[in-house]
This record gives structure tokens, sequence and C-alpha cells, in this order.
């Protein structure tokens, strides 16, 4: 198959490497400017792998062929899309543009379909998730870390079309030790994820990160508590996120669940995997926050813990430079996130 990712980030570089390791044709697409850069050097991938119950470690140059905005090939059988959330709307556009290629999106963005379908029709793309892999993107190498325990969540086909999109996806995945569970809740599945990214980046701001936070019990007790009010936006919405795993945990006891927090992420790969979201997707997860926010109030859900962490966030954003309403009306790069120059955009393939 001929694979094209879309940008640099963690996720889909970990899949489109094991893609090429199986006999694929991987490509990349990269900013303009960029394309130089990663062709010369690689993308540099430092690796833990627990699959099949082992711990291998390793680093290793990853050469796939590197396109930009204005080459991009129209002739892929797969789009790999995983790209921070803000800069999902610009990437399917593009895309839209493109005659070939089932587009697989692999997201952990708050309404997630409704999103896609503004861009492309239900018979081109198949939702998923990745939820075994995570790490840390370091501008030209990453950190990957690939679990046993989790699985990639794809859709289930629910017609003969979606059948013929699903089932070679599925395979490829099975063929590089993804270990795809096709699910017909793979959106309540993906919103109900959302929950767990984003309740913690208040608490992470407000005490200085995810180890002070995980290794104090009362704060572990307040990430639930406010994990729990993103859970009831989920139940307004329809759900009944009690029957969906593995996000149902939150509702054991908490005499339970604190203690069994605090050992999961006292290992070493778990703490890396959210320290490296933390450190390098701090706006991901405070944009995630605010989505669920503004969605709970719309539905006349209290969420006095989850808005406790406003002020903060905001002071973070400004920061940053990240004030969600200073960057509406600006061109974002779909693969760095970077603000755009007017000059730049039609070489970076924005339509």
């Amino acid at each position: 198959m001929k694979i094209l990712s879309i940008g640099t980030g963690v996720i889909g570089t970990t899949y489109l490497w094991k893609f090429a390791e199986a006999g694929h044709d991987a490509r990349v697409l990269v900013r303009a400017g960029k394309e130089n850069s990663t062709r010369e050097s690689g993308i540099l991938i430092n690796y833990v792998d627990k699959r099949n119950r082992r711990r291998i470690t390793g680093t290793e140059l990853f050469r796939p062929a590197v396109f930009t905005g204005g080459n991009i090939p129209d002739d892929n059988d797969l789009i790999i899309v995983s790209v921070n959330s803000h800069q999902l709307d610009q990437v399917l556009e593009m895309i839209s543009t493109l005659n070939t290629g089932t587009v697989f999106i692999l997201q952990n963005t708050w309404k997630c379909r409704e999103t896609v379908n503004r861009y492309l029709s239900p018979d081109r793309f198949i939702l998923g998730f990745p939820h075994m892999v995570g790490g840390a993107n370091r501008g030209g190498e990453i950190d990957t870390i690939i679990f046993d325990d989790g699985h990639t969540r794809i859709e289930s086909a629910d017609s003969d079309h979606k059948k013929m999109l699903v089932e070679p996806v599925l395979e490829l995945l099975q063929t590089a030790g993804f270990k795809p569970k096709p699910t017909r809740e793979i959106d309540n599945w993906i919103i109900s994820h959302h929950i767990q990214q984003a309740s913690g980046i208040g608490l992470f701001l407000k005490y200085g990160g995810p180890e002070k936070v995980l290794a104090d019990k009362a704060r572990v007790r307040e990430m639930i508590l406010t994990a729990r009010e993103g859970l009831r936006v989920c139940g307004k919405m329809g759900m009944r996120p009690l029957f969906i795993s593995p996000i149902n945990i939150l509702y054991l006891p908490l005499s339970i669940l604190v203690p069994l927090f605090r050992k999961m992420f006292s290992a070493e790969d778990e703490m890396n995997m959210v320290r490296g979201h933390y450190e390098h997707g701090k706006y991901e997860m405070m944009h995630g926050w605010s989505e669920v926010l503004e969605t709970g109030r719309k539905l006349n859900v209290k969420m006095s813990r989850w808005g406790s962490y406003q002020e903060v966030i905001r002071e973070a954003m400004v920061e940053n430079g990240e004030v969600a309403d200073q960057e509406a009306d600006q061109d974002v790069d779909p693969v760095s996130g970077r603000v755009m120059m007017p000059g730049e955009l039609l070489s970076a393939g924005k339509r």
C-alpha cells in the first residue's frame, strides 16, 4: 500500500514507521521549507516497544518519502490524519482536494465525526483511535511508546462500501502489530476518551506538572472528580459512559481508584507518556478542556470543578501566545500549527 501520513507527530509517524517495516510505501507530508531537512536528516525515533510482554528500547532513523503541500501525491491507498485538533479543519480541507486514498482519522478530537463530515463524505474516511501509542515530539525526533495492553480502536463497517474501506485497514494494522479492535461505538469512545486527556491540564498547570499531581493522594482525587464532571457532559450528550471501557474505570470508588491511579502512573513508561503529552501538547490539552466546558455550559451541566481552572488555563495561554481569540482569524500551518504569512499559503497547499 502507498500510505501518506500528515505531519511528523508521534502517532502518525509511529504507525507509518511500522507500516514501512511491514513492506509498505511510506510517505510523509511536511510544511514548505522543512522538506529538505527531513529528506537529509530523516526522522529520529527513540522507541520503547512493550508488545508481546517484552520491553524493547532503541533508536532508529526513519526515512519515508517526503512531500509538501505543493506536490502532494494523489495515488495514495491510505492517508493517516493525526494532528492537533486546532489544525484539523485546514488539514481536512486540503485532503478534500485529493481524489484517492481512504482517510484514516486517528484523532483525540471533541465531536470528531462532526468535524470530518464538513469536508469528507462518509464513504471516504474511517474513524479510529491509537489507544496503544503515546510519546512526545521534540522537533526532528520523536519519543514513542507502544504499549501491549491497548488496541487500535477502529469503527465497525455498517455498509458494504464501508466494509471495503475498513477490511484492508484491519489487515494492515494486524500485520503491523497494532491490534485492531472494531467497535460500533467509536464516536462515543473518542468523545469519552477526550475527557481523560482534557481533565488533567488544569491541575497540571495549577500544581506544576503531572508528577506533582499524581504523587499526591488529594490531587489525584481532585483530578478524578474533575473527570467525572466531564463524563456528566457525555451523559447529557446521550452517551452512557458507565458502559464505555476503559473510561468507566472512573466510576470505581475513590478508595480503590486513587491508589490504583498512583500505582499505574508510578511506572516509568506511563509517566513518561503523560509528561510528554503535557510538555509538548499543552495547547492541545487546553483546547480540549475549553471545548468540554463550552459544551457542558450549553447543556446546563454543573461544572464547578472543571471551570475552576479557567484562570490558570487562561494565564498559560496568554503566556504562550496561544489565546484562542487571537488565532481565530489567522492561517495556521496544518502540519506545525505555526501561524503563516500570506505568501506562504499557496506553497503550503492551502486551497
